[in-house]
C-alpha cells in the first residue's frame, strides 16, 4: 500500500476547515500506528491504558480486566462541533 500520508504539508492542510485538518491528523496517525492511534482494534498492542482506533468515527478503548473495553467515540460531526469549521487566517 502507498504511503498516503509521507508528502502530507502544513500548507496543503491549511488550505481546509479546522476539523477536517484535526481529523486528518488523527487518520495520519492510526496509519502509521502512533502515540496509541490504530486503524484497526486489532492492530493495537495488549494493554495500553487507552487506545484510539481510528475510521468513520474515533472510537476510544480502555485497558480493563486484560481486554480493552468500549468508552466513547468521536464522529467527524462532533469533530467538527468540538474544532469548529473555520479555515485557519480567516478568523
Amino acid at each position: 500500500m502507498a504511503d498516503q500520508y509521507r508528502d502530507m504539508t502544513a500548507q496543503q492542510l491549511s488550505f481546509h476547515p479546522y476539523h477536517k485538518q484535526v481529523w486528518a491528523w488523527w487518520k495520519a496517525l492510526a496509519y502509521y500506528g502512533m502515540n496509541g492511534n490504530y486503524e484497526r482494534l486489532e492492530d493495537a498492542p495488549n494493554g495500553m491504558r487507552s487506545i484510539w482506533i481510528i475510521g468513520k468515527t474515533n472510537l476510544n478503548y480502555i485497558w480493563k480486566n486484560g481486554k480493552y473495553e468500549y468508552l466513547q467515540q468521536i464522529t467527524k460531526e462532533d469533530c467538527k462541533n468540538i474544532y469548529g469549521d473555520k479555515t485557519p487566517g480567516t478568523y
